[in-house]
């Protein structure tokens, strides 16, 4: 490559929005473009002739520094996605990304050029991070669509929905396998006047205090504890007999009659 079209083809990746780090077959820097000089915070030239995992300290055992090496010696491709492989280069948006070290999230090509003299790999980043933000938020709103569907916004237990269902399934798993199964419902005495007296907010927070306490005394797998109403829970317990299900209930009886007068987020008893 001569000289003139060494610093056309310079002048051209310049003006890509994307990342672009060329390396000789000793994986010294031959060029990168504003774009990486930029997000990486040094120059091309003073980068010029640098072994890559020097100029860009920390990227020695990285999938990045290995996938060149294949690149170069076997001429394979790669694509690194930050799914998988995280933020590997230092790039940063601006100074202030760089003090805080948030790096952008990179999408990275490692692409060998086998008829080059000079340049035996480039390495093609593309800034990812927006991307990543919105199909964080798609996750995080999916997550909300599903909590709310499922289960009851105040006390984070089930909702009556998803309780209609399991028991359903429930009982009919019990009926095949000839298994006991146990149904508690119980209401909190007073709700009403409580919430006429002190207000619909101190009414959910005391309800939360009950359902907080239904977890510690449930097994983690098969049993259900749900809103069944307004003042209403109701627990669903595969293999539960008779017996069983007198104790678990009297214990939930113990614990609440047990929780302090006072209103919740208050020092004053009713």
């Amino acid at each position: 490559m001569s000289q003139f079209q060494a610093s056309t083809l310079h002048a051209l990746i310049d003006n890509l929005e994307a990342g672009i780090v060329m390396l000789d077959r000793e994986q010294r820097v031959v060029h990168w473009n504003q774009w990486f000089a930029s997000r990486c915070g040094q120059s091309a030239d003073s980068a010029r002739g640098g072994l890559l995992d020097e100029v860009l300290p920390g990227i020695a055992n990285s999938r990045l520094k290995q996938a060149v090496e294949q690149a170069i010696r076997h001429g394979m491709p790669a694509l690194l996605s930050p799914a998988l492989h995280g933020a590997i280069l230092p790039l940063h948006q601006n100074n202030q990304d760089r003090r805080q070290n948030r790096r952008i999230q990179q999408l990275i090509h490692i692409i060998p050029l086998r008829n080059d003299e000079q340049v035996a790999c480039l390495i093609q980043v593309s800034d990812v991070t927006a991307n990543i933000s919105r199909e964080r938020l798609l996750r995080q709103q999916t997550e909300t669509l599903r909590r709310r569907s499922t289960q009851d916004e105040v006390t984070g237990l089930a909702n009556r929905r998803t309780f209609d269902t399991s028991l359903n399934l429930e009982f009919n798993k019990a009926r095949d396998n000839r298994q006991p199964i146990a149904l508690i419902i119980g209401d909190m005495d007073q709700f009403n006047q409580f919430n006429t007296r002190h207000g619909r907010e101190a009414g959910d927070a005391r309800f939360k205090q009950i359902a907080d306490l239904l977890p510690a005394m449930m097994r983690p797998s098969g049993d259900l504890a749900a809103r069944y109403g307004g003042d209403e829970i109701a627990l669903i317990l595969p293999g539960y007999n008779e017996a069983d299900a007198c104790h678990l209930a009297s214990e939930i009886c113990r614990r609440v009659d047990a929780l302090p007068l006072s209103q919740p987020g208050s020092g004053n008893s009713e």
